[in-house]
């Protein structure tokens, strides 16, 4: 957008299409509605039993006593509970289970469904000693969960060079009552400090999380936050993903991706591809090539194994069995950020071989 914009102007300069500098005492308004901004209500409840959102095998649960604040903007569309829980997402090589401790944002636009089955009661003071919160404490807490934004705002600096531009894809107005920007199909307002911006069909206003504007397009969306990490869960239809320490991991059906700085996974019908600092592995029904840092292993008809510029041939067919039956190991030793013992007990039994 800005290389675009850049040489928009130019062109502009260069047709004379600029009208001379002038000052406007009006800024131009978009016709947009205005969003209610996400507010927790100051109600708190506690679970009488747990409260379960299945999608096929993956699961998140929050346990019995969690304290429950409501979240909504008009209507009630989500809750954050304070208290212990937990999450099942199986990408088939792996389960990927955590039991946590701490505040959980919960939305989507099932939330219905879920709240239709949560069991509820009055909370006490021994609900807030337990997990060792105040109320009032317990209130500020939900609304840094809700409003704190995870995700990047929408901003734009200009430099002030001009008060007027008027081009197919660039316009600017400004004021002493405020600017107007657009963008392409970005729009932003700003008066008296504040903003309002709108891309496409979303409206976001400052200081609102923009994952609240995309609340709709998950069936269930989970921000968790404990003591030491945040972890991101939506569910959707029959697709998973989960954010958490850095890698995220996207499942379907037909597909299982696992990503990382240091490590790729990609699982698609009868091929999988791992990539990490340790191992190289592409792996289909016909062939499987195995590469680390002192050896490439290729394997078809027969196992050829290729180290310092020599290969090596292995037609044993009991060894070659061994070395598919590995890959589930050695990809789950990968996952785990384990020491790849499984990979040194394999060239261990190809050497001696």
């Amino acid at each position: 957008i800005f290389v675009g914009s850049i040489g928009a102007l130019a062109v502009g300069y260069v047709i004379g299409g600029f009208e001379e500098e002038r000052k406007f005492s009006w800024i131009h308004d978009m016709d947009i509605e205005d969003v209610d901004e996400p507010k927790i209500r100051e109600d708190a409840q506690v679970l009488e039993s747990d409260l379960e959102i299945t999608k096929g095998n993956d699961k998140i649960t929050m346990d019995e006593g969690s304290i429950f604040v409501p979240i909504g903007n008009g209507k009630e569309i989500g809750g954050v509970f304070f208290g212990q829980g937990s999450y099942v997402v199986d990408i088939g090589i792996k389960k990927y289970i955590n039991v946590f401790q701490g505040i959980t944002a919960l939305t989507g636009r099932k939330w219905k469904n879920a709240r239709d089955d949560m069991q509820l009661k009055t909370v006490g003071e021994e609900d807030y000693n337990r997990i060792g919160l105040k109320k009032e404490e317990i209130f500020d807490l939900a609304r840094i969960q809700i409003e704190e934004r995870e995700w990047k705002k929408i901003q734009k600096k200009f430099k002030k060079t001009v008060t007027n531009i008027d081009m197919p894809f660039v316009k600017v107005r400004e004021s002493e009552n405020g600017e107007y920007v657009k963008v392409g199909p970005i729009e932003v307002v700003s008066r008296e400090g504040k903003e309002k911006v709108k891309f496409g069909p979303f409206v976001f206003r400052e200081g609102m999380d923009i994952e609240w504007g995309e609340r709709s397009l998950y069936d269930t969306a989970a921000k968790i936050r404990t003591k030491d990490k945040k972890i991101s869960l939506k569910l959707k239809g029959t697709k998973t993903i989960l954010k958490e320490d850095g890698r995220t991991i996207v499942s379907k059906p037909d597909k299982v991706i696992v990503e990382d700085d240091d490590l790729r996974l990609k699982i698609k019908e009868n091929k999988r591809t791992l990539r990490s600092k340790e191992l190289s592995l592409f792996e289909t029904d016909e062939k499987i090539v195995l590469k680390t840092p002192e050896m490439r292993i290729a394997l078809n008809d027969a196992l050829k194994i290729k180290k310092d510029g020599e290969t090596k041939t292995i037609t044993d067919q009991k060894m070659l069995r061994e070395v598919r039956e590995s890959l589930d190991e050695l990809i789950r030793d990968a996952l785990d950020d384990k020491e790849m013992k499984e990979l040194e007990s394999l060239l261990e039994k190809l050497s001696q071989d």
